[in-house]
Formats: structure tokens, sequence, C-alpha cells
């Protein structure tokens, strides 16, 4: 059964990279070569605001206007309240501070279909300044 859901999140792994790549100022995250298999927890995207036309922020907020959900990436550990003080203290996180603002975490999960796929990845081809063409 692990198998079976492990295969399904890889399909719709490489379908969401496919998609994704046609779309400019959009990239996905790759699972590291020497890997022997991912688990795909989550399908991310960085966005790069001046060639998408909007920051990873409002791509999800406009997201959220359609009812499809996202999340940060990440926020920086340093970044939090407690933890602010210790911020620099030996050495600067320019690429995770740089990094952090584009990540977003796109609908995910073991029961994601192909279709719901398609739809996201339709409404990031209608988000983008520049449209890129129509999926096969």
């Amino acid at each position: 059964q692990l198998d079976d859901r492990l295969a399904r999140r890889q399909a719709m792994a490489e379908r969401y990279a496919a998609g994704i790549a046609a779309i400019a100022g959009l990239r996905t995250l790759v699972a590291a070569p020497w890997t022997t298999r991912h688990a795909w927890w989550g399908h991310v995207v960085m966005v790069d605001a001046s060639r998408f036309g909007r920051d990873a922020a409002a791509v999800a907020a406009a997201l959220g206007e359609l009812g499809i959900g996202t999340r940060r990436l990440y926020h920086p550990l340093h970044l939090h309240a407690p933890l602010r003080q210790f911020a620099h203290a030996t050495a600067p996180l320019h690429v995770c501070e740089a990094t952090a603002p584009q990540g977003l975490v796109l609908p995910s999960g073991n029961g994601l279909t192909a279709e719901q796929v398609d739809r996201v990845l339709a409404a990031l081809r209608a988000l983008a300044i520049t449209p890129s063409p129509a999926a096969p």
C-alpha cells in the first residue's frame, strides 16, 4: 500500500513538473539525484516575480480566491520572534531569507487527482504575466 501511495505521488509530481516547466517564472524543486525515492510530501514551486509577473504571496492569494489552497514553503527559523535575537549572530543567512518568500507548496496528498493538478496548472498559466501555451 505504501508503494502504491508513493507511486501516485511520484506521478502527480511528474505531472506538476511537466506543467510548471512550460510556465515562465516558475520552477519546481527536484529530488536530489542521490536519493533512492522521494515521498513528495508537498509539491513546491518557486516563483520568480520578475518573470512570472506576481510574487509568491500574490500567487497564493489569487489561487486562494479560486479555491486552491497553498502554503509558504517555510519561514526562516531565525526570523521567528523567540529566535530573532540570535539572527545573524554567526553569519548572515542571505540565501535563506531570499528564497523563503519565493516558495509555495501546491496542493498535494494521497487523494490528489490528475484533474486537480491540471486545474492548479491552468490557474497558474492564467495568472502568469506572459501567457504560456496551453497544456497538451
